[in-house]
């Protein structure tokens, strides 16, 4: 992996727009200065509301 690409959002979950319960794989949207940013991935459990961290490409 090419640490240089990897980029970190804090944010707070606005809304979860779809999770399997079968495999944890989510898609949510986060508040990150202002802007809603949408993030895919592969998560034990989040709320709405919640401050998270994230990372990716």
């Amino acid at each position: 992996m090419d640490y240089e690409s990897v980029k970190y959002v804090e944010g707070f979950v606005e809304n979860i727009i779809f999770r399997n319960e079968d495999n944890g794989y989510t898609v949510f949207n986060i508040v990150y200065d202002d802007e809603e940013i949408t993030c895919v991935g592969v998560l034990s459990y989040i709320n709405t509301g919640e401050f998270i961290t994230a990372q990716g490409e």
